[in-house]
């Protein structure tokens, strides 16, 4: 609980890039402690929304102080994201993965849990995004378009095996239980899944 008061004595969403960065000798020692990146997976879902907005918050406006603690964070990021089923946090983690994964599209390949980190994504993408419907499939195109071809989709330049896995996982979202969990979320679906092919046949084809 130190960790949270001293985040409190930080305002750091109303701190200008400027200041932030003038600060961080005083904020260094907090993104250091391993206790702090771990409120990702705290049970308290308003707790880890305010986990992801504070790293949204300090990559776009001191992403300096991410970059130099970047293999901490995603080790405990991506996979608290990927599992996290509650709904409710969801758009913040969006925000979040969308805004850490453009400034710093090497965090995918930074293994975690002894996994890919793709791999943790694939699972998110076969569970629907755990009922997020519409925040995961309006999320996923600006989401792969920062992949990178060397540091994600292979040195041969080809995608492939990775885009073959990556339409597999998404088509399985389909037959999950949680694609039912918002209305019109077929459609949803299908628009997302066809914009990727779309996508990937440009890039690749």
């Amino acid at each position: 609980m130190l960790i949270v008061c001293r985040l409190r004595e930080l305002p750091i969403d109303t701190l200008s890039a400027e200041a932030l960065q003038k600060g961080s000798q005083e904020i260094a020692p907090l993104l250091d402690n391993a206790k702090l990146w771990a409120f990702f997976y705290h049970p308290n879902p308003l707790v880890r929304r305010a986990a992801y907005s504070t790293l949204k918050i300090i990559v776009t406006k001191a992403p300096g102080l991410i970059q130099d603690r970047l293999t901490i964070i995603s080790k405990n990021f991506f996979p608290s994201i990927f599992s996290d089923k509650d709904t409710t946090t969801h758009g913040d983690l969006w925000d979040a993965l969308l805004v850490f994964t453009k400034a710093f599209p090497e965090s995918w390949t930074i293994v975690a849990d002894k996994k890919p980190t793709m791999s943790l994504f694939f699972s998110f993408l076969k569970s629907a995004g755990h009922g997020s419907v519409t925040a995961t499939y309006r999320s996923i195109l600006p989401l792969i378009s920062t992949w990178c071809d060397d540091s994600v989709l292979g040195k041969n330049g080809t995608g492939f095996p990775f885009v073959k896995d990556f339409f597999d996982s998404f088509w399985k979202g389909l037959e999950s239980s949680n694609i039912e969990k918002e209305p019109e979320s077929t459609p949803l679906f299908l628009e997302a899944y066809l914009e990727c092919l779309v996508y990937f046949t440009v890039r690749f084809g």
